[in-house]
């Protein structure tokens, strides 16, 4: 179970850095400026990374913390 959590974590990740990594070199090397729709796309999907690696953390952190209690 551990490993295709892990798999599907990574799978995410990556479908969520895919489009804005792209936007950003596409428009470095063509000199172009990103376009204001596309900064809200970027800063959305990279918050959304965050709050998924947040949950990643803090929810099997949460439940070591309450299997331990319940062991004492």
């Amino acid at each position: 179970v551990y490993m295709i959590f892990s798999t599907l974590f990574i799978a995410l990740i990556v479908l969520l850095e895919a489009g804005p990594v792209y936007l950003l070199f596409k428009a470095e090397v063509a000199g172009k400026a990103v376009t204001w729709g596309q900064w809200v796309f970027i800063l959305t999907s990279f918050t959304m990374v965050f709050i998924v690696a947040c949950v990643a953390v803090l929810r099997p952190l949460k439940a070591g913390l309450k299997a331990l209690s319940e062991y004492e």
